[in-house]
């Protein structure tokens, strides 16, 4: 089988990587989520509402790429990857502000030598803590 295969249907349950969603396979597909969030700074009340319901309305089991007690889990919505630890018993056992603001950084020193060489880069639609009620 072809490693690299995207389409879900066409993977073998005897994959080795058949019980890891979406594990580096992603196939884009009609319907799938898009943000959408509200105009303004990315910190604003209107936004920070928006990513809550996305995160508890749509970041749930069936979504989770990886899951781990006390660490946050990750959920893929579409090409839309999702950083939570609500679904969590306890919370995480380790601040993830530094390494969070490391992304946008090393995103922005590799933008333009991974363009030029035909390379999609992150596009970082919110960043931010969402505190659920």
């Amino acid at each position: 089988m072809d490693p690299y295969e995207a389409d879900p249907k066409k993977i073998s349950p005897s994959d080795p990587y058949a019980d890891i969603p979406f594990y580096g396979r992603y196939k884009p597909c009609s319907g799938e989520f898009v943000p959408n969030p509200p105009p303004g700074h990315s910190a604003s009340d209107a936004v920070i509402r928006y990513w809550e319901g996305i995160i508890l309305d749509q970041c749930t089991l069936a979504n989770r790429m990886y899951g781990f007690e006390g660490w946050r889990d990750i959920f893929a919505l579409g090409n839309v990857i999702i950083k939570s630890s609500h679904l969590s018993a306890t919370p995480p056992v380790r601040d993830f502000a530094m390494s969070d603001a490391n992304e946008p950084v090393a995103i922005g020193l590799a933008a333009g030598c991974l363009r030029e060489l035909g390379i999609q880069v992150p596009t970082i639609h919110f960043q931010g803590k969402v505190f659920l009620h």
